[in-house]
C-alpha cells in the first residue's frame, strides 16, 4: 500500500511539473514565450495583392495573426491569393466589391457591394466574412444597418499607419508603439513597408507582453473619430 502511495505522489508530482512547464494554448500559438498582457489587432485592408504572400510569411515568422479585409474585384483576380490567406490561418473581412464610397451610393447599390463581396469570399476561401470595414472609414447608419442586416459587424480603426501615405517603417513602427491592449491597427498589405515593419511590431509587442489577436464583438461602443464609433475589440485568437 504505501508503494502505491508513493506511485502515486511521484506520478501527480510529475503531472505537475508538466502543466506548469507547457506554455500557453495562445502562447504557443503565437511563437512565444510569454504570456500574454493583451492584444492587439492587426488589419490589413485592400487586398488580396501581389504583396500578399510576402505579408503572409512575414505574419508566420514573426509569430503574428491579422485579419485582412478582402476588396471583391481583388479576389475575382486573385483567387489563389484570397485562399492563401485563410489557409495560413488567418481571418478574412468584407471591404466591398469596388472599394466604393458607399454614402454616395443608393440603398440597392450598396447592399449588392456588400452582398456580392461576402458570397465571393465565402465561395473562392470557405469564411464567410462576420467583420466588414467601409473603403476610406466612410459610413452612415444605413450602412452600418445593411452591413448588421448581412450579418456582418462594421469595424474601424483605433490605430492608422497611414502607410497608405507612403509612410516609412520606422513611422509606421511608431504608431504600433503607441497601442493599448484592445486597439485595432489599419494597415494595407500592398504597401511593401509592410513586410519590414512586422518584424519590428511583433518586437514591440512582445517588449509590452501584447499579442496579436482577433477582432471580438464588444457590446461597447469603441472610438474611432469625429465621434464615429464601433463594436470590435482585439481579444484572444481563436
Amino acid at each position: 500500500m504505501t508503494h502505491l502511495v508513493v506511485l502515486v505522489l511521484l506520478a501527480a508530482a510529475l503531472l505537475a511539473m508538466a502543466r506548469a512547464q507547457r506554455p500557453s494554448a495562445l502562447a504557443s500559438a503565437q511563437g512565444t514565450t510569454y504570456a500574454c498582457a493583451g492584444y492587439v489587432a492587426l488589419t490589413f485592408d485592400d487586398g488580396p495583392s501581389s504583396n500578399t504572400p510576402a505579408v503572409l510569411d512575414a505574419l508566420r515568422r514573426n509569430g503574428l495573426k491579422a485579419t485582412f479585409f478582402l476588396v471583391g474585384r481583388n479576389v475575382q483576380e486573385h483567387p489563389d491569393l484570397a485562399r492563401l490567406v485563410v489557409e495560413a490561418g488567418m481571418h478574412v473581412g468584407n471591404h466591398t466589391m469596388d472599394h466604393a464610397h458607399l454614402p454616395a451610393l443608393t440603398q440597392a447599390a450598396m447592399r449588392e457591394e456588400l452582398t456580392q463581396t461576402s458570397a465571393l469570399i465565402e465561395t473562392t476561401t470557405g469564411q464567410r466574412p462576420v467583420w466588414f470595414r467601409p473603403p476610406f472609414g466612410e459610413t452612415t447608419p444605413a450602412v452600418e444597418a445593411t452591413a448588421r442586416g448581412l450579418g456582418m459587424t462594421q469595424v474601424i480603426w483605433s490605430r492608422d499607419t497611414k502607410d497608405w501615405a507612403g509612410r516609412s517603417v520606422d513611422d509606421i513602427v511608431q504608431v504600433v508603439a503607441q497601442v493599448h491592449p484592445g486597439d485595432v491597427v489599419l494597415m494595407h498589405d500592398a504597401q511593401r513597408a509592410a513586410v519590414p515593419a512586422l518584424a519590428r511590431i511583433a518586437e514591440v509587442l512582445r517588449s509590452r507582453h501584447l499579442c496579436s489577436g482577433q477582432l471580438d464583438y464588444s457590446s461597447k461602443a469603441e472610438p474611432a473619430w469625429d465621434g464615429l464609433t464601433y463594436h470590435a475589440l482585439a481579444g484572444p485568437w481563436r
